[in-house]
């Protein structure tokens, strides 16, 4: 069954109000992974009438144990853009990849990774509930050394 969940409703400067809901499913029961699988993005002017929608595939899978802090997705507005930070397998590689929203248009930049160095063989143990933006291009990072360890590192990361 799939659900779709309200996330973020975030309001730029200019008074365009971006929503961002999130689809979740499960496999079957209470132990099997659950899926985030597409954001459906929408925007509205000032008048809060709607002007775009936009879905954004994305893949993530996680076990029961990390369903909703191993998957999902961190937001922020600087400017006319939203700034969307995904964890996610693109193309055969693990890593936290960063999508700009224009708020004005729904026009999504293709999905960057931010180059964190996970082995391919290994799982990244980004908490995404403790991430967050110190500026349009430093965003600090929230891990794990190892999935089972109960130590957090902070990784500063500069977007280019």
């Amino acid at each position: 069954m799939e659900d779709v969940y309200l996330s973020e409703l975030l309001l730029t400067e200019e008074k365009q109000l971006v929503v961002i809901a999130e689809k979740k499913y499960e496999e079957g029961g209470d132990e099997s992974p659950v899926h985030a699988r597409e954001l459906h993005v929408f925007g509205y002017n000032e008048f809060q009438s709607p002007t775009w929608h936009t879905i954004i595939a994305k893949d993530q899978v996680a076990p029961p144990t990390e369903s909703f802090t191993g998957i999902g997705f961190r937001a922020a507005v600087f400017g006319p853009e939203v700034q969307i930070l995904t964890q996610e397998k693109i193309k055969g590689k693990s890593d936290l990849y960063v999508r700009r929203v224009n708020a004005q248009t729904g026009v999504v930049t293709p999905a960057k990774g931010l180059g964190l160095s996970v082995a391919s063989d290994q799982n990244l143990a980004y908490v995404k509930d403790f991430t967050g933006w110190i500026d349009a291009k430093t965003i600090i990072g929230v891990s794990r050394p190892s999935k089972k360890s109960a130590a957090l590192m902070l990784n500063k990361i500069v977007v280019k």
